[in-house]
């Protein structure tokens, strides 16, 4: 081989390397992207189990006042149906999440090397917590 096909031959491994390195990084902030999204989605459903709690208390304390049971139970059985529903959607959102995690975890690696999860103070994950500290699952 001559110097300058020793040369062309490096420049095509660095442009090689250089566009492969892009392509992940392009890979990269789309999946992150995704995520996000996600994390989003998963901020405005719990804004609605808020929402629905607070409507369920407006709805069930007059009754309460009232000694109604009947009517209080019946709040509370519309009000869990849609709690439960929303907690459903978390559960899956939570799960195309875990499987984002995945998949960046992956970017720029070869097919055969196994992934590795993400799991580190921080994590992504939605932990439907509030500010008090109780977890809506604790209802």
């Amino acid at each position: 081989t001559t110097p300058l096909s020793r040369s062309r031959s490096r420049d095509m491994s660095f442009w090689d390397s250089f566009t492969k390195s892009a392509s992940d990084a392009a890979e990269t902030t789309k999946l992150v992207t995704l995520r996000s999204a996600k994390q989003a989605e998963i901020m405005y459903i719990e804004s609605q189990i808020t929402s629905t709690l607070n409507a369920f208390g407006n709805d069930a304390y007059p009754a309460m006042e009232a000694n109604d049971s009947e009517r209080v139970r019946a709040f509370f059985v519309a009000a869990k149906r849609v709690v439960d529903q929303y907690r459903a959607d978390i559960a899956a959102k939570n799960q195309d999440i875990d499987e984002l995690n995945e998949r960046i975890a992956r970017v720029g690696l070869d097919d055969d090397v196994p992934a590795v999860r993400l799991e580190r103070p921080g994590d992504v994950r939605s932990q439907s917590r509030h500010a008090s500290g109780s977890s809506l699952n604790d209802l």
